[in-house]
């Protein structure tokens, strides 16, 4: 799979609305070293009304093997300035389900 700095080197050479953008529904097809990935956003979090939070996430598939990582880009809002994504900082995630409980008025 791919590391963490040739992603970066991908963000820079292709922008990174494929990586932190789900709105355009949009995946980015590559080749590196002989094989063939796909990368699209699968989630992204933050921006007005939402604090200072900020963070997207990203599906890497090797379309050959079918493996499939995520990874996970931190960043920041701020209201007069809008939102900065951290991409030296992005790191590998999984999908873990959670359970929470609430209060909810009755």
């Amino acid at each position: 799979m791919l590391t963490q700095q040739q992603l970066i080197e991908l963000i820079d050479e292709h922008g990174h609305d494929y990586f932190t953008d789900t709105y355009g529904n949009e995946s980015l097809t590559i080749q590196v070293d002989g094989d063939e990935y796909k990368i699209k956003c699968v989630e992204h979090f933050g921006g007005e009304g939402e604090g200072d939070k900020y963070w997207a996430v990203f599906s890497v598939t090797n379309t050959k093997t079918n493996k499939v990582e995520y990874w996970k880009i931190p960043g920041w809002y701020a209201s007069y300035q809008g939102g900065e994504y951290t991409f030296s900082s992005m790191f590998r995630v999984e999908q873990v389900e959670k359970t929470i409980t609430v209060w909810k008025e009755i």
